[in-house]
């Protein structure tokens, strides 16, 4: 083949091949596409599966977190009874013991009586036999001391029947405190066992928490949670409003600053972002032990006591003037809806209801249905 015609082939060649390229590029394409598809299809499917867990895994922790404010709180009552019975039994101990020290004391002068009694009568006797004394003067005497032993011992014998009684009584708390401890034994063993079913769920979450952190998955369940918040918010505004025809808990704007409802370290304040710097935190998390009360910020009124997803349980007072608090994550809430509580009144007990990870109170302040920096409002 000549130098000259060799350009011409391979333009001729190029030509001849480009429909086959260009059918390989197109199917391989196509099979990219369809394997892009497939993913997409996976990775919904796979979101689906992963909300629909995550609701099933919400609906359970609730049962079981509430479940565990109502055990806490017959724990409670259980230990208040037994404080009760405890006192009382104190009580009838240190009664038993002076009805013990006057029973003794009384039988001592019993027996000193009788001894009088018997002294009296030989000496008498000796008198009357020896000096003739007059033997009715005599019986008047003895019968004086025999009326007075009789009094000695119906005395020790209703001193007896008291200190019976008091042993009746006693032995009946003794009972009453050994059946409260083993209720109280029981009720800690079925706390003991509902917290751990608790964590269990709660370190599932977190599992599915670390699975959806990715991308928009997290911010899209922040933002869920968030739109849950607010639809509540909402509602309750809307109900404050309708009642707005009687007094608000406290009139106008309230002024001046409050406290803090309870003493810990800052996890997060308002402003910071969260969910990959998508939102932004519209209150405060706060560490504290777990247990520890939760104080009211300010006057007001609870519109809201009750488990809401991510929050666990949470608490909304009424300040008036279109001010609201919020107190998240709580163990359990001491009051319900319609209480009028005082700045300083313990409200609930710091927890990690909500799937929290660690125990911490959430705390929020909105006025107008708009958050409010709580560091403005509080000292």
């Amino acid at each position: 083949m000549s130098p000259a015609l060799f350009p011409a082939v391979l333009c001729l060649l190029l030509l001849a091949m480009q429909p086959s390229l260009a059918a390989r590029d197109t199917g391989k394409t196509e099979n990219e596409l369809a394997e892009v598809r497939k993913q997409i299809r996976t990775l919904e499917s796979q979101t689906r599966r992963d909300q629909a867990k995550r609701k099933e895994l919400d609906k359970q922790l609730r049962s079981a977190e509430m479940e565990a404010s109502r055990l806490r709180g017959q724990l409670n009552g259980t230990r208040r009874e037994l404080a009760v019975a405890g006192r009382k039994l104190a009580d009838l101990n240190r009664q038993l013991e002076k009805t013990r020290a006057e029973l003794e004391r009384q039988r001592e002068n019993l027996a000193a009586q009788l001894r009088l009694v018997h002294i009296s009568e030989g000496n008498e006797l000796l008198r009357v036999s020896l000096n003739q004394q007059d033997a009715r003067e005599l019986g008047r005497h003895l019968t004086w001391l025999s009326y007075l032993a009789r009094q000695r011992s119906e005395l020790l014998g209703s001193v007896q029947a008291g200190l019976e009684l008091l042993e009746r009584d006693r032995a009946a708390v003794e009972q009453q405190q050994a059946e409260l401890a083993v209720l109280e034994g029981k009720r800690r063993q079925q706390l003991a066992e509902l917290e751990k079913t608790r964590s269990t769920r709660a370190a599932v979450i977190s599992d599915l928490d670390r699975q959806l952190q990715s991308g928009n998955r997290e911010l899209n369940r922040a933002r869920t949670e968030a739109r849950s918040l607010e639809k509540l918010l909402r509602e309750l505004e809307q109900q404050i409003a309708r009642s707005q025809k009687s007094p608000s808990a406290v009139p106008g704007k309230p002024l001046g600053k409050g406290r803090w409802p309870v003493k810990g370290r800052l996890l997060a304040d308002y402003g910071q972002t969260r969910a990959g710097g998508q939102l932004r935190w519209d209150g405060v998390l706060i560490s504290a032990p777990a247990g520890s009360e939760v104080v009211a910020v300010r006057n007001g009124k609870i519109v809201y006591a009750d488990w809401l997803p991510g929050l666990g349980q949470l608490l909304v007072i009424d300040h008036g003037g279109g001010w609201l608090s919020l107190y998240g994550h709580n163990q359990d809430l001491v009051h319900t809806v319609g209480k009028q509580v005082v700045a300083g009144d313990v409200i609930a007990h710091v927890g990690d209801t909500g799937g929290q990870s660690r125990p911490a109170l959430y705390f929020e302040v909105r006025r107008n249905g708009k958050p409010q920096n709580p560091h403005q409002w509080v000292k």
